[in-house]
């Protein structure tokens, strides 16, 4: 199956860049299986760093609809609907244990795909990394 195939909307990715950068400046993100934006950006980065490369870029995506509504139909959304086509990395993964479940579950994802390209890959966030990233910033700032 390809994103084509399944509903999915189409994104500018200067909408998608806004959207990142409303979610917050110091959330760190990570790719998976896209080669043009791994070539052009050090994964994972910070969203002001991602933001930044997608305006640059300016290419439209084509996201799948994870709720698989027959409206989605390809039509181009804009930043403030980017939350309706998110899905969180644990949502089919049933936790039964005790204390705090991993981070990585809350991580959000996009299946994504450039319009004008085959390769179907993930944008995700990466919690682990933000989380790590501002305990550095904690720990040097108490060294000052």
């Amino acid at each position: 199956m390809s994103i084509q195939s399944e509903p999915h909307f189409e994104v500018p990715s200067t909408e998608l860049a806004e959207w990142i950068e409303k979610q917050g400046t110091n959330i760190w993100w990570s790719v998976d299986g896209d080669p043009f934006l791994t070539e052009r950006v050090m994964f994972p980065c910070p969203g002001d760093e991602l933001a930044d490369a997608l305006r640059r870029f300016n290419r439209s995506l084509l996201i799948i609809d994870p709720k698989k509504r027959q409206t989605a139909q390809g039509q181009i959304i804009r930043a403030a609907e980017l939350d309706s086509v998110v899905y969180l990395m644990g949502s089919n993964v049933q936790y039964n244990y005790d204390g705090e479940k991993p981070l990585w579950m809350d991580d959000r994802v996009f299946c994504c795909r450039w319009k004008d390209a085959k390769e179907e890959w993930l944008l995700m966030e990466d919690r682990q990394t933000t989380k790590s990233n501002e305990l550095d910033e904690s720990a040097l700032r108490a060294k000052e």
